[in-house]
């Protein structure tokens, strides 16, 4: 038999209802998102509802004399989120009235228990995305609407619920916290201006995280994703990713001014720690970034040695429309396929005309023709017109400034996989690890470039250090996977893979990779199987063709092997097909002569998965040939 819910807790005004033993604010049934200060703001209110809530009434039951914040702004914060909660405004209120120079009044009428609205729920909705215009009660005649055991109630009810033992900030005890920066909220009314509120999020984690790695550990986007709109369980956030802190906010953007709203949260006792809004013309962003990054690291007790300092110094400002751009790039490279890295060229080539100084606009540009160049990323432009591009504008980069990380990281990655330098690449790599050592891209990549050198086990602590950094991020997983299946652990990869396509069976890179390894094993279906679903789910991309080419061969299939070789050729009319794809499926047919001769035009081309021919157990019916042997002589790779 169901269990009916107290009404004596229940507290109900318009279309809402608050739950005050769970803390919990609904609306027709629904639970709506409100942090732990900004819901006691609105327990206290509603158990006054009709009367005036001094400001110091509210310091002293909501941030008792202990409690080490800026009363003011974290006030003001959690009326602004209470606000936003209830789609209610500070102009025209419906629930919360600012009274000026005194606190605060809860105008509307309340009632407990479930039955009781007070106001029909249709009108309350309409209410609620309108302004209102019907003239409104007296003072006195509001009050007379709020019977008086509902005022006993509720003050019963924020007794109890502020009785509740609460902790303040986590004192400085020396060992390394954790910052979840979860997405911030685009309030700008405008879906187009998704870019700006992501680009934010992005650079906040970008800032946090180069402050003190060896003290502060701040989790990457990919880990954080998935709580955008979504509602955001703390609990959730310290059991998968073991955050202390979450950082969230808000961006509201009119013209050329930009709102910022961020509060710090302590995750065990979600309460708010510190908050700030800021509202800056829109070329000061940065330096808001750099404001944001140094009050949470004052917060949290995390004193920033001389370099970090210097690093937060040099924010400047930057040229409104170069910010957008560059905004507008990352976002584009962040989806990674063929189209979107080619419109995010564009966006960075608009930001470094507007900005020619802007130093993150190069280190984007560079990443973007490095997926392009690179058919093992994404690909789509052949090697020797991407890779010296991206070189070229990751030397920009570094020319201005020479501690972006994210600018090592791609000059590293032109050294491995175009220049076949591996010396100059692992100097870089570990540039890039210098300066960020939690920079999860750049430990994924140096696993890259020591595999090839023979140095496994040093590769595979790199691999599972990324892993470490982001365990939601699919393709960290995924390149584990990849290195136990170089390194000839075909079961450890199959393992893998498993584990990775829990996370999203229908992510076609991980079925992709899946596939190579259930090759090896001999399980021909289920790799071609995988294959065709990876092929569906990319649009007929070239590289996959060819590996889909090579298993149909092993099993057997010469027919369809041979046709999809027929097909590569046509479609190397209309857009970039690597030689290497098609060497792999000559190689599956046996065809030794023509493999080599597809092979020798992929080294022609600077090929990036030249670096991998020692590894690679699809090229193995080629090892022995002299001519295989003297290709890996040329490419300046070790024997093995």
């Amino acid at each position: 038999m169901t269990q009916l819910a107290d009404p004596h807790r229940i507290l109900c005004f318009g279309s809402f209802e608050v739950d005050t033993l769970s803390g919990e604010l609904r609306r027709q049934g629904l639970k709506i998102r409100l942090q732990d200060q900004p819901f006691r703001l609105l327990v206290l209110l509603l158990g006054r509802a009709g009367d005036v809530v001094t400001r110091e009434e509210l310091r002293e039951q909501l941030w008792p004399a202990d409690t080490y914040v800026d009363f003011d702004h974290s006030l003001n914060t959690a009326v602004r989120k209470l606000r936003e909660a209830l789609g209610d405004s500070a102009e025209t209120p419906r629930y919360v009235e600012t009274v000026a120079r005194r606190g605060y009044r809860f105008i509307a009428p309340v009632a407990h228990g479930r039955t009781t609205q007070v106001v029909h729920q249709a009108d309350a909705d309409a209410a609620a995305i309108q302004p209102d215009t019907a003239p409104r009660l007296s003072i006195s005649a509001r009050r007379l609407l709020v019977p008086a055991i509902v005022v006993v109630i509720c003050a019963a009810a924020l007794a109890a619920y502020l009785a509740v033992p609460r902790r303040g900030a986590i004192a400085s005890s020396g060992r390394r916290l954790t910052v979840a920066v979860l997405p911030f909220d685009n309030l700008s009314g405008d879906a187009d201006q998704e870019y700006l509120s992501d680009g934010l999020t992005e650079e906040m984690i970008t800032q946090l995280g180069r402050l003190e790695p060896g003290r502060l550990r701040v989790l990457a986007r990919s880990s954080t994703w998935k709580y955008k709109r979504a509602d955001r369980d703390f609990g959730q956030l310290r059991r998968e990713l073991g955050a202390d802190y979450v950082l969230e906010g808000s961006l509201r953007r009119a013209h050329e001014r930009v709102r910022v709203t961020a509060q710090l949260v302590e995750v065990d006792d979600q309460s708010q720690v510190w908050a700030e809004t800021y509202d800056r013309d829109f070329r000061d962003v940065l330096i808001l970034q750099r404001e944001v990054a140094e009050a949470v690291a004052r917060t949290i007790a995390v004193t920033l040695t001389p370099d970090a300092q210097a690093r937060l110094a040099r924010a400047r400002p930057v040229d409104s429309a170069a910010y957008q751009d560059y905004l507008r790039g990352r976002f584009l490279l962040n989806r990674r396929t063929e189209a979107s890295l080619k419109q995010a060229l564009g966006y960075f080539q608009k930001a470094i005309a507007a900005d020619p100084g802007y130093a993150p606009a190069y280190s984007g540009l560079a990443d973007s023709y490095l997926s392009l160049g690179a058919s093992s990323v994404v690909g789509g432009l052949p090697p020797r017109e991407a890779m010296p591009a991206a070189k070229a504008a990751a030397l920009e980069a570094l020319q201005i400034d020479g501690t972006l990380a994210e600018a090592h990281m791609s000059l590293a990655v032109v050294h491995l996989l175009y220049d076949w330098d591996s010396g100059a690449s692992e100097r870089e790599f570990r540039r890039a690890l210098d300066l960020d050592p939690n920079y999860t891209p750049a430990h994924h990549w140096y696993s890259h470039c020591l595999l090839p050198l023979g140095r496994t086990e040093e590769s595979l602590a790199e691999s599972k250090r990324a892993l470490e950094l982001e365990p939601l991020q699919l393709p960290v997983g995924i390149h584990l996977g990849w290195h136990y299946l170089y390194a000839r652990q075909y079961d450890q990869a199959v393992e893998q893979f498993r584990k990775t396509l829990e996370l999203d069976p229908a992510f076609p890179q991980t079925q992709r990779y899946a596939a190579w390894a259930y090759l090896q094993k001999g399980m021909h279906p289920e790799a071609i199987a995988s294959l065709q679903s990876a092929l569906k789910s990319l649009d007929g991309d070239p590289k996959i063709e060819g590996e889909l080419g090579y298993a149909l061969a092993m099993a057997g299939r010469r027919a369809e092997a041979l046709s999809i070789l027929e097909g590569l050729h046509h479609l190397s009319a209309t857009r970039y097909v690597s030689p290497y794809s098609v060497a792999l499926v000559h190689a599956g047919l046996g065809d030794r002569d023509q493999a080599l001769a597809w092979l020798d035009k992929a080294y022609l081309e600077r090929s990036d998965w030249m670096p991998y021919l020692t590894l690679e157990p699809m090229l193995d019916g080629l090892r022995s040939d002299p001519r295989f042997v003297a290709l890996v002589r040329r490419v300046g790779l070790p024997s093995r």
